[in-house]
């Protein structure tokens, strides 16, 4: 079933004008009105401007450690840009998703103990 809205085609997907149009007509008889009306809304994200802070603080650190289980995967003239520029991670979360990424992969091998050889 799954495999089968997957491959709805887009005009079928959106047939009243609406982002998930399918999903909606078939529960709409199953949730209140007012759930299967309200707009759609993105994952939430922090817009609390100490967690820009916080990232540039921890690719700060991972850039000075040498030996950081993730150093051979950083781009350090794309990390500096960054670093260097002091809005890049205050737009929202596409801003910071190559940095969280990089700092959570840095943090999942140093605590499993993992090497890279590259």
């Amino acid at each position: 079933m799954l495999q089968y809205a997957f491959n709805t085609p887009w005009d079928m997907q959106i047939f009243d004008g609406r982002e998930k149009s399918v999903l909606r007509a078939a529960v709409a008889d199953l949730l209140p009105k007012s759930v299967v009306e309200r707009k759609k809304s993105p994952f939430p994200v922090s817009v609390d401007p100490t967690y820009a802070k916080v990232l540039r603080s921890e690719l700060t650190e991972l850039l000075d450690d040498p030996g950081a289980p993730a150093a051979a995967l950083i781009d350090r003239e794309g990390a500096r840009a960054v670093l260097d520029d002091p809005e890049s991670l205050a737009n929202g979360w596409r801003s910071r998703a190559n940095v969280e990424m990089l700092v959570q992969v840095n943090t999942w091998l140093r605590d499993y103990g993992i090497r890279l050889d590259i």
